[in-house]
């Protein structure tokens, strides 16, 4: 599936070159890469807060997600992470992230039951929607190309729209720390 739609992407992206966009939004496709591309994005453009959510934490979050997010803290941002649980790895050792050096470093992190979410948004206007898990996957070669993918979207308003459709389908459970922001709102 991943392969064909990559397929009906390039496909398109050559019959509309020279076609302007129109409209208060922009669509990026991406895959495999393109994800730690967006990490390091959100990083290094976010003024405010970063918020990513996943359904796994694991060994490669330290590389791919905690040291970029610690810069971002310094530089001033909130960062916010959530995961529903531990990868088999990480679980069969008996070990978890220390959320106490983790908050140490200016990234609040919280584990939420019942959270299959992956997705990656900063500020108000920049979200990324994703079967990659932003806290557990590596792409390093051994998968097939284009085994993760996602979609970049770019417009005002985006991540407001987003958290609050999110809230909404949480009705009766316990809501996430990022998403009590969007409650009052």
């Amino acid at each position: 599936m991943a392969k064909r739609l990559n397929r009906l992407w390039t496909d398109l992206r050559h019959k509309t070159q020279g076609i302007e966009e129109e409209g208060c939004c922009s669509l990026t496709l991406m895959e495999d890469n393109d994800h730690y591309a967006c990490v390091t994005r959100a990083r290094d453009v976010a003024r405010k807060q970063i918020t990513i959510g996943c359904d796994l934490y694991g060994l490669s979050a330290e590389t791919s997600v905690l040291v970029p997010m610690a810069r971002a803290a310094e530089l001033g941002c909130k960062v916010w992470l959530a995961y529903n649980r531990l990868s088999r790895r990480l679980s069969d050792e008996g070990l978890g992230p220390d959320r106490a050096e983790i908050e140490a470093r200016g990234i609040n992190i919280e584990e939420v039951t019942r959270f299959h979410a992956k997705f990656l948004s900063w500020d108000e206007e920049s979200l990324a929607i994703t079967s990659f898990n932003w806290l557990a996957t590596v792409v390093d070669g051994s998968r097939a190309r284009g085994a993760e993918f996602g979609l970049l979207i770019e417009g005002d308003g985006m991540t407001k729209i987003f958290m609050e459709k999110m809230l909404k389908s949480m009705q009766g459970r316990d809501i996430p720390s990022f998403l009590k922001l969007f409650q009052s709102q």
